[in-house]
């Protein structure tokens, strides 16, 4: 059985993990922890973009599954990523289905969500993503954002934030689907 993801928006991703971790990668070593995770990256973390900076920057290690059929995650040596996942007595996980990307392949709007804490100050609003759904979209209300097709844009050129009105997406990049009043 092959590993499985639902689509969903890095700012969903990043309010739904327990870590969110600008890193390079050092290395690459198998081996089980107490929750049968199997490879363990050691990785030199440069930004904690969830819990704050002191005491997680430095060398640190994550684990995940040894494969993607396993929802394992691979990341190549020497290069940087934003790794997403989750810390269960101070071990920290990651998986195929949490957000993790090479730091260069982020969209420039992307970068600067996770750098200006953008994400971060937004989790109290809510992104549903209509596309593909199979079911009606709701309708707009000032709690939430809806994305009702170009899922891309939405993933990439946008967040969905707080302003005075509710939430709101806060650029009109994709599309012009935004909701008037911001």
């Amino acid at each position: 059985m092959a590993c499985t993801c639902f689509p969903q928006n890095p700012q969903v991703k990043f309010c739904n993990s327990g870590l969110v971790v600008k890193a390079k990668v050092l290395a690459r070593k198998l081996g089980n922890n107490e929750f049968g995770q199997e490879v363990k990256y050691e990785v030199n973390i440069l930004e904690d973009y969830k819990n704050g900076y002191g005491p997680n920057l430095g060398r640190r290690s994550i684990y995940t599954a040894s494969n993607s059929a396993a929802c394992g995650s691979y990341f190549e040596l020497n290069k940087t990523y934003i790794i997403a996942g989750g810390i269960r007595r101070g071990v920290w996980t990651t998986n195929l289905c949490a957000f993790t990307h090479r730091y260069k392949s982020l969209s420039k709007y992307q970068r600067k969500a996770f750098e200006r804490g953008i994400y971060k100050r937004n989790c109290g609003c809510k992104i549903v993503d209509c596309v593909f759904s199979g079911s009606e979209c709701p309708a707009q209300s000032n709690n939430q954002c809806i994305i009702r097709s170009n899922r891309n844009c939405w993933y990439t050129q946008n967040a969905c934030t707080k302003s005075k009105y509710g939430c709101d997406w806060d650029t009109r990049s994709c599309n012009g689907q935004y909701r008037p009043g911001k």
